[in-house]
């Protein structure tokens, strides 16, 4: 397309995508600050994004997980990837599909760019401190950089664990090896298996969790089937951000149906995220 070409060329592109996340960050400021008191570790998180707080130690650990991703980027070599996900927006893929999984050959730099961008990767560290949760969820762990930056919030808590969940070994193997050359992988227990398979256990283990990041699978219906089931191990005062919430019509109407949900204190719209306060 000639707009991804705009924005990916050299000094242009990151430019204009900078400028556009933080225009979106104030706007989901505004917002936020019009909600209720529920909504105030998202706030506080999107005032810290906006400003750009952070200490020399944060902003260092920062930069070594950019230079992973930049690393991962870079690859040119292929790995067999199971996806028991929606597929692409343009290209969904059925039910049975998504049961028995899709093996596709992909190369790691387009799996890298799936990953969660800088700016509000930022918002997820920020959340996580402001929340200083015991337990954190993250469903969709890609090649470990969003991860990474939650692990890294709670490293920086002195408290807390992240569990995260993906479906594919391969990519699986790649985030792990990514926590591990961060010094992360004391604060993450990795699980590998479609969410049909891991996630029910998980919860039934953990009991409960004081932070949630939905970033898999994309298809509405089973994201509401997530939701039923994640707010019944919920702590209290806890907030779940569901990603890619106008990836898709059925995204779409699965996030309003949430937002709608008695159990929500109140929610916001974060660029393509949505965060909801329980």
């Amino acid at each position: 397309m000639i707009w991804d070409r705009f924005v990916n060329k050299p000094g242009i592109g990151p430019l204009i995508l900078k400028r556009r996340h933080r225009a979106a960050i104030r706007s989901a400021l505004s917002d936020a600050r019009s909600k209720s008191n529920s909504l105030f570790a998202v706030k506080c998180a999107l005032e810290r994004a906006e400003s750009g707080i952070a200490t020399k130690p944060e902003r260092d650990l920062w930069k070594r997980i950019e230079r992973r991703r930049r690393e991962l980027s870079e690859r040119a070599d292929t790995v067999q990837d199971l996806d028991y996900g929606a597929g692409y927006a343009d290209s969904q893929y059925n039910e049975d599909q998504q049961r028995s999984w899709v093996v596709a050959t992909i190369s790691v730099s387009e799996l890298a760019s799936f990953s969660k961008a800088a700016v509000w990767a930022e918002v997820l560290y920020h959340l996580t401190r402001v929340l200083r949760p015991q337990k954190v969820l993250e469903m969709g762990t890609c090649v470990g950089i969003s991860g990474s930056y939650i692990a890294a919030a709670l490293q920086f808590n002195n408290q807390g664990r992240l569990w995260t969940i993906e479906g594919s070994p391969a990519t699986a193997t790649l985030a792990q090896q990514t926590f591990q050359m961060l010094g992360l992988s004391d604060r993450v227990t990795s699980l590998v298996g479609p969410f049909y398979n891991v996630l029910a256990p998980c919860l039934k283990e953990q009991k409960s969790f004081d932070l949630i990041f939905v970033d898999g699978h994309h298809d509405g219906k089973a994201t509401v089937g997530y939701f039923r089931q994640l707010k019944q191990h919920l702590s209290p005062n806890a907030n779940i951000v569901f990603d890619d919430i106008d990836w898709s019509a059925g995204m779409a109407q699965a996030w309003n149906e949430i937002s709608a949900d008695p159990s929500v204190k109140d929610f916001v719209h974060m660029d393509t995220m949505g965060a909801a306060a329980f």
